[in-house]
């Protein structure tokens, strides 16, 4: 083969070999481009958790707290200082979920998480009450010109001497199921008195609120309880009941007939 054939060859190769590498070398970075682009993003999800008793008094331990994301396989311990720490939380809006053995639950929703790091808002948990409210009469009274219901009673034990507040909380229901639950009850109120010092309650309703309710010699079931100043209750939204995750045991329940 001459030498004019030989340079004629190498070009011809040249010709058809580096386009078919240059195809195939685009193909990976297509490949690892598309890899990289439907990888998971995370980020870093931070918090504190603070710890109080039945009487909003702040403890001086506040680990042991369990810190859950919705539902997902990865939880945080927090420690005496109440910080926690999550790593690999999925971008978007989630659900963190707060427990610890005596306390009552809590819950932060639609936290938003990035790439960096997100620094949820503190959360307090407070011990669940073991004390009873208890009902010693319900009954009309007039005020200001205005009827309003009053449920009044007293709390099976004293509140310490370091308690910085008392909260008891009421329901009207129609039946003997009356309780915190959302189910149960029609309507509600609570008493607080932000001394931490009395051992009895009187909690408002609205008479014309019970009237329109129950309806004029309709029935009712009231029902009482203690709970925490904090995180004890939080609306579901606009046009739902209030959910109360930290009420105390069950005391007596009245029934009463509308006047």
């Amino acid at each position: 083969m001459t030498e004019t054939l030989r340079h004629r060859h190498r070009i011809f190769f040249r010709l058809v070999v580096t386009p078919r590498r240059l195809i195939a070398l685009g193909a990976a970075l297509l490949t690892q481009a598309c890899g990289d682009a439907t990888s998971p993003r995370t980020g870093t999800l931070t918090g504190t958790v603070v710890l109080q008793d039945s009487w909003a008094t702040t403890l001086k331990d506040f680990s042991g707290v369990t810190v859950g994301v919705d539902g997902l396989p990865m939880t945080a311990v927090t420690d005496t200082a109440g910080n926690w720490r999550i790593d690999g939380v999925p971008v978007g809006k989630h659900d963190i979920t707060f427990s610890k053995a005596t306390f009552g639950p809590g819950r932060i929703v639609g936290q938003t998480v990035d790439e960096s790091s997100a620094t949820a808002p503190p959360m307090f948990l407070a011990v669940t009450p073991w004390e009873q409210a208890i009902i010693d009469s319900v009954h009309v009274v007039t005020r200001t010109g205005r009827d309003l219901y009053l449920i009044d009673g007293h709390i099976s034990a004293a509140p310490p001497p370091d308690a910085r507040a008392v909260v008891v909380v009421g329901f009207l229901g129609r039946t003997l199921a009356v309780s915190p639950d959302t189910t149960s009850y029609a309507v509600w109120n609570q008493f607080v008195d932000v001394t931490g010092k009395l051992s009895t309650f009187s909690i408002t309703l609205q008479a014309d609120a019970v009237r329109s309710t129950f309806g004029v010699g309709g029935r009712a079931f009231a029902a009482a309880y203690v709970t925490v100043p904090t995180c004890s209750c939080y609306p579901n939204g606009p046009d739902t009941r209030s959910v109360f995750l930290n009420t105390g045991p069950r005391a007596n329940v009245v029934q009463l007939t509308i006047k």
